[in-house]
């Protein structure tokens, strides 16, 4: 993702379901994002862009925390990305921390309605 950020493109539509990791033979994982037939390339990807892009993937995380359950993904997940992410950069980690942190009250708010509503649809309705 900060490949593609670093160059400019803004994903419309980033989720983890657009997100292909792979583990490496012995090495680190390959990650391929998809869906990019309505992203833009633009000079260079603003701020709040990059915000934007990262917040919806940090959504869509706890989308599928919520939905699946702590046993597909850990807590510790989006540090974890923010680390990679900033490439031993602490200010632009500071700064990915604070994007979650200051995401996580309507996180949480979207979490309580996606169980309230688990809760409600009838069965083999998603």
């Amino acid at each position: 993702m900060r490949r593609l950020h670093d160059a400019g493109f803004d994903h419309a539509d980033l989720n983890l379901k657009n997100v292909l990791v792979r583990a490496g033979p012995g090495g680190p994982a390959l990650a391929v994002v998809l869906d990019l037939d309505r992203g833009r390339l633009r000079e260079a990807l603003t701020t709040s862009a990059r915000r934007r892009n990262l917040v919806r993937l940090l959504r869509s995380f706890w989308k599928l925390f919520v939905r699946a359950g702590a046993s597909a993904a850990s807590p510790r997940d989006p540090f974890r990305f923010a680390r990679a992410y900033a490439r031993g950069e602490r200010e632009r980690r500071r700064e990915l921390v604070s994007w979650g942190r200051s995401a996580l009250p309507a996180l949480r708010a979207r979490a309580f309605l996606w169980r309230l509503l688990r809760l409600v649809r009838p069965e083999g309705l998603s």
